[in-house]
């Protein structure tokens, strides 16, 4: 693991994670006047989301066929607290746009909190990055982080923290300050504190029953 001889690009597990925001893949999308005000408004959305939010609508309703268009839209209605808007689109988009990352993403977030774990395992036939994407070597820190904070919080459902680090592990090192990251280190923190509770109380009334038969 490591940035090597670009600073641009970290090297974990065999993949290279991007760090800069380059948008330019969507030039095959959109014409140049169009790219230049998506990407002014990824900026706004991150600087000032809530005066964001009425130019990527507009945007989106020009553009209704555009899935990065949906997960910008989809990320200011969830800094807006409109969670069911955003759940709607969040499925809106995935019926769209099903081998999208980020739709692929999102749409098995929503489900993870809704206990839908069937619906995850639907979505993301493998847990892996490399089986998923075979012919992809290459992914932005934002699709990496997304996919290993995802299925660290599956297997957190699942009681199974050993996997659950790793994904963590993975996240971390891609991109650690983020909140997402940091929030995800407090619930295995916490995790980890209550398996040792239990583990403790456990001991405690296997003695107990010990000193009784004994």
């Amino acid at each position: 693991m490591g940035r090597e001889a670009n600073p641009s690009i970290l090297h974990i597990d065999g993949l290279e994670i991007e760090l800069s925001s380059d948008l330019s893949h969507l030039s095959e999308k959109l014409s140049k006047k169009a790219l230049i005000e998506f990407c002014r408004l990824v900026e706004m959305a991150q600087e000032n989301p809530h005066s964001a939010f009425d130019d990527v609508l507009s945007f989106k309703t020009r553009h209704p066929h555009l899935p990065e268009a949906d997960n910008l839209l989809t990320y200011l209605h969830l800094i807006k607290k409109e969670v069911a808007l955003a759940e709607k689109l969040i499925e809106e988009s995935y019926a769209k746009h099903p081998n999208y990352l980020f739709a692929q993403i999102n749409y098995a977030d929503q489900s993870l909190r809704k206990k839908q774990y069937h619906k995850v395992k639907e979505i993301f036939p493998y847990f892996d990055l490399q089986k998923l994407f075979p012919k992809r070597k290459k992914f932005h820190v934002s699709e990496y982080r997304g996919f290993m904070t995802l299925f660290s919080h599956y297997f957190l459902e699942q009681n199974q923290l050993e996997m659950a680090m790793i994904y963590y592990k993975n996240a971390h090192l891609a991109d650690s300050s983020h909140p997402s990251v940091v929030l995800l280190e407090k619930k295995i923190r916490k995790k980890k504190f209550s398996h040792f509770l239990t583990g403790k109380i456990f001991l405690k009334k296997c003695r107990q029953v010990l000193a009784r038969i004994s």
